[in-house]
């Protein structure tokens, strides 16, 4: 379905019939302890995991063309 740029009118009446508040999914306050954690770990880790991806492929090119051995951890 394309609704254009009618978003919100569409959006006022289905929120009518099915019982939606956009307040509901708007906010972003984190409630619980653990979601804090995850939050936590996921904003330290996610800017290293490009260059954990781009090293893993410079390896397996390296091995394929026999530039590095198999059978080391090098």
């Amino acid at each position: 379905m394309v609704i254009g740029t009618n978003i919100a009118k569409v959006f006022e009446e289905v929120e009518k019939i099915v019982d939606l508040k956009l307040s509901d999914y708007s906010t972003n306050e984190k409630n619980n302890f653990f979601d804090k954690i995850i939050d936590f770990v996921g904003g330290v880790f996610q800017p290293v995991i490009p260059a954990l991806s781009g090293a893993g492929m410079v390896k397996a090119v390296l091995m394929v063309f026999n530039v590095i051995s198999t059978k080391s951890q090098t």
